[in-house]
Order: C-alpha cells, then structure tokens, then sequence
C-alpha cells in the first residue's frame, strides 16, 4: 500500500515538474538595432529594415524562417507586440519595438520558446544604414561684436542643408527680442519653408543697440521635417556682444595766454575750439564775458559765434583783437554749449588779461621847476655878494 501511496507522489510531482517547465520555456531578449542589423534564432531572422516615423512610432521589420519560407515585412507600432507564426506561446516569435532612438537604430523585445535556440545579433552593412535624410545647419552672425550705444548692427540668419534628401517645414525660431536692442528691420527672419540637398538660404535684419553691457545671444533654432514628416531640429552657438556707452562730443575751449597790454594798446586774442569726444557736436553756440566790463574792449568780430556742427577730431581756430581803455585785471570768460546726445551741454574757459597804467611823463618836468628856482635864487644871492 505504501508503494502504491509513493508512486502517486512520484506521478504528482511529475505533472507539477512538467508544468513548471511549460511555464519557464518562453524566455526573451533585448538587441538594440541599426538599419540592416539582424537577429538570427533556430530558423528565424529578425532585421531592422526602416525607422519610418519617429513621431509616430513607426518601425519596420522584416521577419523571415528557412524551415517553412515565410517571409514578412511589418510596420510596428511603439510598444505593441505582435505575433509570427503564432507568437512565442506556439513555437513562433513575440516581437515589440521597445525604444526608437533615431532615425537609424531602435530597440526590439523578442519573446521566443527555449527550446527554438539562442539568439544572436548580426551586424549589418555600413551602407544599409544610410539613407536619404534632411540635415540642415542653421548659423547667426553679427557683422560686429563691438558697438556703441545707438550704433546699429546687421544680424544674418544663414540655413543650409548638408543631408542628402530635401527637408521640409523649415522653421526658424529666434529667441523673443533681447531688450539691450531696437529692432529696426528684417525681424523675425524670413527662410524658405523647403531646401533641397546642398541648398541654403539666409536672412538679414538690423537692429540698433539701446542699453550697455556685454548680451549673451542665445543660440537659434532651426525645425524641419522629412519626407515621412519626422521633426528634425538643430541650433546655432552661442554668441555675445560687448555694447559700450554711447558715443559723445566732448568740446575743449583754449584761449592763449595773453601778455600785458599797455594802456591804450592793441592785442591778439586766439581761440581755439576742438571737438575730442567720438561723436559730432551739434549747434555750438559761443559766447563771451569780460569782468569788469569797463575797460577792456573787445575789437572787430565778436568772440561770440556759431557753429551748425563741429565734427569729433575737428579744431576751429579764430583771432580776436582787444584793446586796453583802463588799467587793471580783467577777465574774459568763454561759454560754449552745444548738443551732446542726452540735452545741452555746457563748457568754460578763462583767460586773465592786464592792462597797464597810463605813463604821465610830463610830471617828471614838474620836478625840475623847484630845482630851476633855487638854483637862480642861489645866481641872484652870488651877484648880490660879489659887489
């Protein structure tokens, strides 16, 4: 009876044995494929024919098996599985695209029974992975990196396609407008919505600098699509231009140093104005002051004058003659103001001239009087004595 009783154990853990190894026979393996890359396993092959839609997810595969002639192409779907000659339950292949990372490799699950064989990747031809593809490469260039403010600078948006198929939907998107620019033309930039292999294309826009400091331009980017409408992207580096302060006049007044005048004589008096500043100055506008204002007279052309422009770097020269009426220190003030980019300007300049005193030289002839009268008393007093 106990023989009996150990032979049915014997047979119910065979049964339980046998099911477990039904279960466990199915087994699976991920290969990350490029375009022409296979799988060989017992009589299947499993190749990567085509990445046909990345955004869509569509992967091509070409399944095949020697023993029976089958051969399939199948467009699959990210993530679903999809049976051949009945799937793995039914000594046939489970295959799903798991991951598509380009437009040339994806990863591929295969399920398949144990007993089929071990699988193996193949690597396929070089060449069967290129294929015809858009590339473009897009560049943003500034005719200067230095500038000042309120200079202009011309930006070119230049696209090309170095693929070796047509790309289509191209779009260009720029960063929203750098607030350290006005933009005065061409903006946004303008390409052509299709490029052939080989073609380019390129765009220009011009804006003027308001606000100092060093920009850092971020880079542009250029979308496109294929012919099977995959979205395609690249960028242009990164860049940046120095702005400096913004250009202006600076007006410098000299008037020579003059030498003592006599009374009631003449001199020269020259001036010079020069521009040193980066930028014209505009409606310059001289005036003149004397202190005191009696005694020294300024003759012919007067100091005061205008100027529509004086230009950076230029010197404006003239001579006036002045005159001395009256002895004593006297002052003259120069004033210039003009148009310096943010309102009026203004610039002085001082020039201390002397006038001597009147020479009176008939009172050294008074002097000789009281000597001419003693020295005749003194005659008349000899005269007196001697007789």
């Amino acid at each position: 009876m106990r023989v009996v009783h150990l032979v049915i154990i014997a047979l119910l853990l065979a049964v339980h044995l046998g099911e477990g190894a039904d279960e466990s026979s199915i087994s699976y393996e991920e290969f990350t494929l490029q375009l022409g890359d296979r799988v060989d396993i017992g009589s299947f092959r499993v190749e990567l024919v085509e990445v046909q839609s990345i955004r869509d997810g569509l992967t091509v595969l070409r399944v095949s098996q020697s023993s029976t002639g089958m051969d399939e192409q199948r467009v699959l779907v990210l993530d679903r599985a999809n049976d051949f000659e009945g799937g793995a339950d039914d000594d046939g292949l489970t295959i799903t695209v798991a991951a598509i990372f380009d437009d040339i490799s994806a990863k591929v699950r295969i399920e398949y029974p144990t007993g089929i064989g071990t699988p193996r990747k193949r690597t396929g031809d070089v060449s069967a992975r290129t294929r015809a593809a858009p590339s473009l490469i897009v560049t943003k260039s500034f005719d200067r990196d230095k500038l000042n403010v309120g200079d202009s600078v011309k930006v070119t948006i230049a696209v090309k396609n170095v693929g070796t198929d047509v790309a289509e939907n191209i779009q260009v998107l720029d960063q929203p407008p750098l607030a350290e620019f006005l933009y005065i033309a061409g903006y946004p930039p303008k390409i052509r919505e299709s490029l052939e292999p080989g073609e380019s294309d390129s765009a220009l826009y011009v804006m003027n600098a308001v606000k100092e400091g060093i920009v850092k331009v971020p880079p542009i980017e250029v979308r496109y699509s294929d012919k099977k409408d995959n979205i395609k992207s690249n960028q242009s580096k990164e860049s940046s231009i120095n702005i400096n302060p913004a250009r202006r006049p600076k007006i410098e007044l000299r008037m020579d140093p003059v030498k003592p005048i006599n009374y009631s004589s003449t001199a020269l008096l020259n001036v010079r104005i020069t521009n040193s500043g980066q930028a014209s100055a505009y409606r310059v506008e001289l005036t003149s002051e004397v202190k005191p204002a009696d005694g020294l007279r300024i003759m012919g052309p007067s100091i005061g004058r205008s100027y529509f422009e004086i230009p950076p770097g230029r010197t404006e020269n003239f001579t006036v003659m002045i005159k001395g009426e009256q002895s004593g220190n006297y002052t003259v003030k120069l004033r210039a103001s003009f148009q310096g980019g943010e309102g009026l300007v203004m610039e002085e300049d001082a020039c201390d001239i002397v006038v001597l005193g009147q020479d009176y030289k008939y009172l050294y002839y008074l002097l000789i009087i009281p000597v001419v009268l003693i020295a005749l008393w003194v005659l008349k007093r000899y005269r007196e004595y001697k007789y």
